[in-house]
């Protein structure tokens, strides 16, 4: 049974009821609710015994009536708070809260990291049950995947560049010459017709030359102490120009570059007896003209000091106005020589006949030529007949004793020439030097004439004579002789051609 006593009464938590051991009084008190405390054990409630007391009565002054120990109550009519036995437990209940209080603060003043104090004493209960696993958190939705772009088709790989090698090239320079004996284009800077005009060119090796003067001629002087003639070969061959036929005349000048001296020399910068070399077996045509396809060769013979011939770094030069065009032996490289146009220096058969290249005057018909000449012939009028060109090689050489045969490779073409004068402002008129005759080479392109290849034919039967005067009416006639290639006898793009000047020919073929 349980004792009497105080106790929370149920209907109202704020008061407490006594309890007499076996039933519930009347009796009431304010509850003084203590400060809950966690401690480490487990904590009883507070409440009335759950076994129902088997009697009920009423509390007395000081105790109960009934078993057990007898409590005398208070009398009656006493205030409740005035009975001792109601003071001495509400004391108690007192004491009992506030020393709750004071252990709550005390154990949460203490330092938080402080061990909990736990009295071996009272054992902990154990919770064995297994600690909940936390909830999965729930996994994201899979973000859709954006469609992949279309990869770019690869870029072909660049072809490796291919490797530079630097190699000199040859410009004509003197840093960069070309070499002897290397056939390459060379465009002239020069002023005319020339101007612009490109010729494959090679030049040989110079050499010296002396002995072969000297035999070429006996009039030839030899060259002072310390001088050499010295030679080179030279072959030029016509690839483009703005008019034809066109010759090297002044448009260049031929030079040696002194590898020992170091001074430039010309055919006339060494003073010599024979005005340069004298007479040279095979010189170069200066003035011989070309056309477009024609070759011109020969040998170019400049004095120079003895000691630059045979030095290696002795050159040749070709000198135009503004610039020099080098050769030497250590020359490099070179472009690759043009392509060289076929000849075409007439055309026959065109009507009517103007006594242009493309439609020459024919043979042995007369035609009236105006002179286009300077001093007194200049626009005299003649009836002009012209003959087809023949071999008069052997007519020549029996005509005189002291007459030279031809060069090696060339024949003495003549033709007959008949001219009326038929107007003039002044008389007696003569052609003389206002008409100059030439054959123009159908193989060979170049344009022929009486002494481009030194004294001519010699002395010739029945020799037309320029310098013949005759009134109005009067008739010129007579043979021209040209030396001329044996290949351009039987071609039959050969003419005569009476030449009055740059550019102006009146051309007679068959």
């Amino acid at each position: 049974m349980t004792d009497p006593g105080w106790f929370p009464d149920e209907r109202d938590p704020s008061q407490l009821r006594w309890w007499d051991g076996t039933a519930w009084t009347e009796h009431r008190a304010p509850a003084v609710p203590p400060e809950r405390v966690v401690t480490g054990f487990d904590q009883q409630p507070v409440g009335p015994p759950q076994t129902p007391p088997r009697a009920m009565t009423t509390p007395g002054d000081f105790g109960v009536v009934g078993g057990g120990s007898t409590v005398t109550a208070p009398a009656s009519g006493t205030p409740f708070w005035k009975r001792s036995g109601v003071i001495v437990v509400a004391a108690l209940v007192a004491i009992v809260a506030v020393g709750g209080v004071i252990a709550a603060v005390v154990s949460s003043g203490s330092d938080d990291d402080a061990a909990p104090t736990t009295d071996p004493a009272i054992t902990e209960p154990i919770d064995t049950r297994p600690e909940a696993e936390p909830e999965p958190e729930p996994e994201p939705e899979p973000e859709s995947e954006p469609e992949p772009e279309p990869e770019p088709e690869p870029e072909p790989e660049p072809e490796p560049e291919p490797e530079v090698v630097d190699v000199a090239i040859a410009n004509g320079s003197r840093e960069r010459p070309y070499r002897f004996g290397e056939l390459v284009p060379v465009t002239w800077s020069s002023f005319g017709d020339a101007d612009g005009s490109v010729w494959n060119t090679v030049i040989g090796a110079p050499r010296d030359v002396t002995a072969d003067v000297l035999a070429e001629n006996q009039f030839n002087d030899p060259p002072p102490d310390g001088v050499t003639f010295l030679g080179f070969d030279v072959e030029m061959t016509l690839v483009d120009a703005a008019v034809e036929p066109i010759a090297p005349g002044f448009n260049l000048g031929w030079e040696v570059l002194g590898g020992v001296t170091a001074t430039v020399y010309d055919s006339t910068t060494i003073e010599t007896d024979s005005f340069g070399c004298g007479v040279t077996p095979t010189p170069f045509g200066d003035f011989t003209e070309a056309f477009a396809g024609g070759t011109l060769s020969g040998l170019v013979c400049i004095p120079v000091p003895t000691v630059d011939v045979g030095d290696p770094s002795t050159q040749v030069a070709l000198s135009f106005s503004d610039r020099r065009v080098v050769f030497a032996a250590d020359g490099l490289d070179g472009p690759d020589p043009l392509p060289v146009p076929t000849p075409s220096v007439t055309q026959v058969g065109a009507e009517p006949t103007d006594g242009s290249r493309t439609a020459p005057h024919p043979y042995d018909t007369p035609v009236e030529v105006v002179f286009d000449a300077v001093g007194d012939a200049d626009g005299s009028v003649w009836t002009t007949a012209i003959s087809a060109p023949r071999d008069i090689t052997d007519a020549v050489a029996a005509e005189n004793q002291f007459n030279d045969p031809p060069a090696d490779g060339l024949l003495f073409v003549g033709f007959d020439v008949s001219m009326q004068l038929v107007s003039a402002d002044v008389e007696p008129l003569a052609p003389g030097f206002g008409v100059n005759w030439e054959l123009l080479g159908g193989a060979t392109a170049l344009a022929h004439d009486q002494f481009g290849t030194g004294l001519g034919c010699g002395v010739v039967p029945s020799a037309f004579d320029d310098f013949g005067e005759v009134l109005v009416g009067g008739t010129l006639s007579g043979t021209i002789c040209i030396p001329v290639p044996a290949a351009d006898l039987d071609d039959p793009g050969t003419a005569v051609s009476m030449n009055f000047g740059p550019g102006v020919r009146v051309i007679f073929n068959s």
